[in-house]
């Protein structure tokens, strides 16, 4: 089929703009599609209403990405025709359509496939997360695992290139030329469009092109996804992404909801409270390693199958959460969810983006577990198989006072030919890390101390060292193998440490970060997406025992364990610590751009703009009941506003006091609790 020469540049820009939707709409389609598993609640007919929804997030992009090409077709109306026809004039124009629509392209397809990992459309955060890392090893590594997606691009791009060569604008001649004022009245029509369709809706209230729009088309949340675009969610700032709430003025906010913790006696005669003072701590944080893969946590569930023969003989002989959940779905939300008790609704305390929106609150802290143990005499290591700063977690934690780590660098200067054991993409197997991390713990550290360790191979693209393929059982996912070998490095390096002196008297808290990738029926929902180990071991007995009349969270970890330490100074807290019954126990997080509360009653699930709706729990990941219902309005209310408070006071101190809690302050806040 030959070149399609139009000579009417309204229709050539029609014509493009038409070739841009449906490349947008097939990204979509493949979006869904790639993720059926995960959509399969959806009927076609409301599909194509979801699609219909897409669009007006699609022509925004597509406006906002090539305006250079808008303007130049728009201006090329108004100037002398020879400069359309000169060639630098004609190839600027191309490029500013083809190179911004290519550029989208590739995010929305590497966005299908990490998906299944965030339950949301990537945002800024990810470049920043991602940003110290062999970009090039991963994109590589990406290519490979998701061909489909890979073979998908280069068709769309071939698509997108011959549509536009096909579809080729040929200015006319000077004596072809419609009248002036028809050209001038052509521009002004096209400049109106073209603002309507950057704003998203001819609504003037409304603000341009919000995530309301797509709220109108969904009937649930787990649908937005498909109605947003990942060049749309790239391009939201992060004050974008918080709003200020204003639910409740401050006495009332305080009444439902105060962040101050001071651990203490629970009652008199508490023996629990500093019985373990002195106590080294470690914090052995797993990669991915979601709930799912543990047979000890599952027992309920008849003929469920392990990938953690570790931690299922240890998980026992520990304190330890039935229903223990993660406050993130990302690496980077982990961190100040378990060492400072701060929650992240989608950002993280470790990128440059607050600091580009002038949050520079969130880069002081009076608090936080390296802290306190510091204060307390504790020596400190932060143990990371990957480069030093990868992924902005060394900075965090500098923040708080930890001044030494162990990394890949050093693995490097201690161990002989050390690159056969570091992974394509990321730093070093877990095993060989773990052991040079048990041999720097016995010659580096002194007691008391506080080691904080993050594994590292449980984690795409799930490689393993080399012989390793065969030996562990395949499961039905890619993770299942990695899982394994995960659990096998944790068995050895207890193994390498359990005769050490200080052993007996350390407190392990074991958890994973975030879930991943899943297949398991019961964790089909934001419950089960949510849910992680918790597991407090001490190996002289102190603690033992199963948690399940109330859910844990990563939150959680920190007040228990100034309260277990007796370390009685105050702290911003949204978490509990897990003996106290007095208190509400839940558990937050963040995805299918919504909040989320977890209880063993009930799911509350928040809209940004503060609409809130309610959901059962869902057996057996959140309740041991086998038919679970709502419970009464006054518990459903109370959650209800519990949720709203906690959103409004994160907002209000993340735009204005931040997380800074002075003596004075936590008098104040003490007196009003």
């Amino acid at each position: 089929m030959g070149v399609l020469r139009i000579r009417n540049r309204w229709v050539a820009m029609l014509a493009h703009t038409g070739l841009a939707v449906v490349l947008m709409t097939l990204c979509r389609l493949l979006y869904y599609f790639f993720n059926k598993s995960l959509f399969s609640f959806i009927a076609m007919p409301h599909l194509l209403t979801l699609l219909a929804g897409g669009l007006h997030y699609d022509v925004a992009v597509i406006l906002y990405g090539c305006i250079i090409y808008y303007l130049m077709m728009i201006a090329g109306a108004l100037l002398p025709p020879r400069v359309e026809q000169r060639r630098w004039w004609q190839v600027v124009r191309a490029v500013g359509f083809l190179l911004p629509m290519g550029l989208m392209l590739v995010m929305n397809i590497c966005d299908t496939g990490y998906y299944p990992y965030i339950l949301s459309r990537a945002s800024r955060h990810l470049f920043y997360e991602f940003g110290e890392e062999d970009m090039v090893g991963l994109a590589g590594g990406f290519m490979v695992q998701f061909w489909p997606l890979t073979l998908a691009f280069f068709a769309l791009m071939s698509l997108l290139v011959y549509g536009f060569l096909h579809f080729s604008f040929a200015p006319v001649v000077e004596q072809k030329r419609s009248p002036l004022v028809h050209r001038i009245a052509g521009a002004l029509v096209a400049v109106g469009l073209i603002v309507v369709g950057m704003r998203g809706t001819l609504r003037s209230h409304e603000r341009p092109l919000s995530e309301t729009i797509a709220d109108r088309y969904i009937e649930d949340y787990r649908e937005v996804a498909l109605v947003l675009n990942t060049p749309y969610s790239l391009s939201r700032s992060s004050g974008a992404r918080f709003v200020r709430y204003r639910f409740y003025d401050p006495t009332e906010l305080r009444r439902i909801f105060d962040p101050v913790y001071q651990a203490e006696p629970l009652e008199p005669g508490d023996t629990l409270f500093g019985s373990l003072r002195g106590y080294n701590v470690m914090i052995v944080l797993m990669e991915s390693m979601g709930r799912e893969y543990i047979g000890a946590l599952n027992t309920d569930i008849p003929g469920y199958e392990s990938y953690t023969p570790f931690l299922d003989s240890l998980i026992p002989h520990t304190l330890y959460a039935k229903y223990g959940y993660a406050n993130g779905k990302r690496s980077v939300e982990s961190f100040p969810s378990i060492y400072a008790s701060l929650p992240t609704f989608g950002a993280t305390f470790n990128d440059k983006e607050f600091q580009m929106n002038s949050y520079q609150q969130c880069h002081a802290f009076t608090s936080g577990l390296p802290l306190m143990l510091r204060d307390e005499g504790h020596d400190l290591k932060f143990y990371h198989g990957d480069e030093p700063g990868a992924m902005g977690f060394y900075e965090f934690l500098h923040r708080m006072g930890l001044e030494r780590q162990y990394t890949a660098e050093d693995f490097r200067q201690e161990v002989p030919d050390a690159d056969r054991y570091f992974m394509k993409s990321w730093g070093v197997f877990d095993d060989p890390f773990e052991q040079a991390m048990a041999r720097d713990m016995k010659r580096s550290l002194r007691e008391p101390f506080g080691a904080f360790f993050f594994s590292l191979t449980n984690h795409h693209p799930f490689q393993l060292p080399r012989g390793y393929e065969k030996r562990y059982k395949p499961g039905t996912l890619p993770i299942h193998r990695t899982a394994q070998y995960a659990d096998e490095a944790l068995r050895d390096f207890f193994d390498s440490i359990k005769d050490e002196p200080w052993y007996d008297h350390t407190i392990f808290v074991i958890t994973g970060d975030h879930t991943n990738q899943s297949d398991r029926p019961e964790y089909d929902c934001p419950a089960g997406r949510s849910m992680v180990p918790i597991c407090f071991y001490v190996p002289d007995g102190s603690l033992r025992g199963e948690i399940s009349d109330r859910v844990v969270q990563h939150l959680d970890i920190y007040p228990t364990l100034l309260y277990l330490l007796g370390i009685d100074r105050a702290i911003y807290s949204y978490g509990h610590n897990i003996f106290d019954d007095w208190v509400d126990h839940y558990a937050l997080n963040n995805f299918f751009d919504r909040y989320f509360l977890f209880t063993k009653e009930l799911t509350v699930v928040m809209r940004r703009d503060g609409e809130v709706s309610l959901e059962a729990p869902r057996a057996p990941v959140q309740t041991d009941h086998p038919d679970p219902t709502l419970p009464s309005d006054s518990i459903r209310d109370h959650y209800s506003h519990l949720l709203r408070a906690i959103a409004q006071d994160y907002s209000e101190r993340l735009f204005s006091s931040g997380f800074v809690l002075t003596d004075t302050d936590a008098a104040e806040e003490s007196a009003q609790h």
